[in-house]
């Protein structure tokens, strides 16, 4: 669901006159340390709580007592830098959500203490400086130092078998486990905060021993699970609910970091649900640009210059790697598409098929010999190094019963010309070629037919075989089998012709999802 349609700020310390859309149920802020991210993330939930109405008794399973964003979690303030009254910002939010549409907030100083509060410019009358729908805040550093924490409860779970299912269920596929969870604990903070997570409790372990990754997991299952209590509980008075997460990936390994991604699909989908986190991990990155939803998400990412925040709606996956590898000390991406092929003799029949003009616009990766079980392997766990370059395979991996079963089409895989190994295709063009063919020269020191098959009269039928023999032909065979090629080419202009259309598909189905230019009007 959408539920915040967009922010336009006035003014927030670095950020200026600037405007951002929010049309997705999962969005992702992103930049480098010290570009406001966890403020803009603060900016989107503060104006939302609840405070009238039926659901105003709920209290949220995470901990504390309202389902709102207190000042303390998000903000920091500067005594000097940070003025009443410099601070301005509005909401469209959805009108089935907030039936004025625009919400505007702005600081003031209190009158009891002296300091900054924010403050809705609707009035302050009770209740008029929110905005009555849940939300959950939730900043991803260790909820509990566990075996440290004095003051820490872990007693049964008092979720229903309904929900101990729904969190063992996700526990389990966020963090890829096939551990057998016998019962659900809760782990409870007393020591001033009463914040609560989730741990499992197994045959061998039990809350007391879980790794940050279960903890923080935890806190975002018990996020969603409120919400389905208040959605399951009160039917007509929810509407949506909107859960922020500061730093998603924190304590997550990267394959972790996806699942959760997903997660959040689902859950939003089926709760009626707006996700909005920041990150900088590429795993997350690549996934959202790359992976099944990268069309279902809103990506905005933070740039500091000058002390001014600049902002850049749906950038493309190069420039958000290069901008953060640049902070890293590492050189800049590559400004070509790479090409990955099975071994030399697929990078050499590759780029004689391929035109110059393609050929100036990509890479091609040698002295990395892999066979396509491994570019299978890496495609079936969605590697973004083999999801974002193009990899050509033989064309025998297509044959059904010793190659691949459902191979991707219409994706970033293209197969050299015909069923057979390039080794092959040379091999049947040569062996079924009339001796007194053009091609061959049977003066009496030539490269007749029988020259080329003086060690292997008789047909040959396995791969390894005939792999040998064309090793065999490379003296009389031109620079890089060229004179081998070039005949090919010759005699099979449609297959030819066929490769390269479906080169230059690939080319822009991956030129589209990274941000390079696509080979546009392109005539083979």
């Amino acid at each position: 669901m959408v539920i915040i349609e967009q922010i336009d700020i006035v003014k927030f310390r670095g950020l200026e006159k600037v405007s951002i859309k929010f049309n997705r149920p999962v969005n992702a802020i992103i930049g480098k340390n010290g570009t406001m991210k966890t403020t803009l993330l603060g900016m989107l939930a503060h104006p939302f709580t609840l405070k009238t109405g039926a659901m105003s008794s709920e209290q949220p399973l995470i901990g504390g007592k309202e389902f709102n964003s207190p000042m303390s979690d998000k903000f920091k303030f500067s005594d000097k830098y940070d003025i009443p009254g410099e601070h301005k910002w509005s909401l469209q939010v959805n009108k089935k959500i907030y039936s004025k549409k625009i919400y505007t907030c702005i600081s003031e100083r209190r009158s009891d203490n002296g300091k900054l509060r924010f403050w809705s410019t609707e009035g302050r009358e009770k209740n008029m400086n929110y905005i009555q729908c849940p939300v959950i805040y939730l900043s991803m550093k260790r909820l509990l130092p566990i075996g440290e924490e004095a003051r820490l409860q872990i007693n049964p779970s008092e979720l229903t078998k309904e929900e101990k299912e729904f969190y063992i269920n996700a526990h389990n596929k966020i963090l890829i486990s096939t551990e057998v969870i016998q019962n659900v604990q809760d782990i409870l903070s007393s020591n001033g905060n009463s914040k609560h997570t989730l741990g499992p409790e197994t045959a061998s372990t039990d809350a007391w021993t879980i790794s940050a990754g279960q903890d923080n997991i935890g806190r975002i299952i018990l996020a969603v699970l409120s919400m389905i209590r208040l959605k399951e509980k009160y039917p007509k008075e929810y509407i949506g609910g909107i859960i922020c997460i500061d730093e998603l990936e924190s304590t997550l390994y990267p394959a972790a970091q996806e699942k959760l991604v997903e997660f959040m699909y689902d859950s939003a989908q089926n709760y009626n649900l707006q996700y909005f986190f920041t990150t900088h991990s590429m795993s997350v990155i690549n996934f959202l640009k790359t992976g099944k939803y990268n069309n279902r998400n809103s990506i905005t990412y933070l740039q500091k210059t000058n002390g001014k925040i600049k902002i850049t709606e749906n950038p493309s996956l190069r420039d958000i790697e290069n901008n953060l590898n640049v902070v890293a000390g590492r050189r800049e991406l590559s400004s070509k598409i790479k090409v990955y092929c099975e071994d030399k003799i697929g990078t050499i029949f590759s780029k004689a098929f391929l035109t110059k003009e393609i050929k100036d616009v990509i890479e091609f990766v040698t002295k990395m010999d892999l066979p396509w079980t491994v570019y299978k392997t890496m495609y079936k766990h969605k590697v973004p190094e083999f999801l974002n370059n193009i990899v050509v395979l033989d064309g025998d991996v297509k044959d059904s019963k010793k190659g691949w079963n459902n191979y991707p089409q219409n994706e970033n895989f293209v197969f050299l010309p015909t069923m057979s190994a390039p080794e092959k295709m040379i091999y049947d063009l040569l062996f079924e070629m009339d001796e007194e063919d053009k091609f061959w020269d049977n003066s009496m020191s030539g490269y007749s037919k029988d020259v080329c098959f003086r060690d292997y009269p008789n047909q040959l039928f396995d791969v390894d075989d005939i792999k040998k023999w064309f090793d065999g032909q490379k003296d009389n065979a031109g620079r890089s089998y060229s004179k081998f090629i070039n005949e090919w080419k010759k005699r099979n202009p449609h297959e030819v012709k066929k490769f390269v259309d479906e080169f230059v598909k690939a080319y822009n189905y991956v030129a589209h999802k990274t941000g390079f230019a696509t080979l546009k009007n392109y005539n083979g």
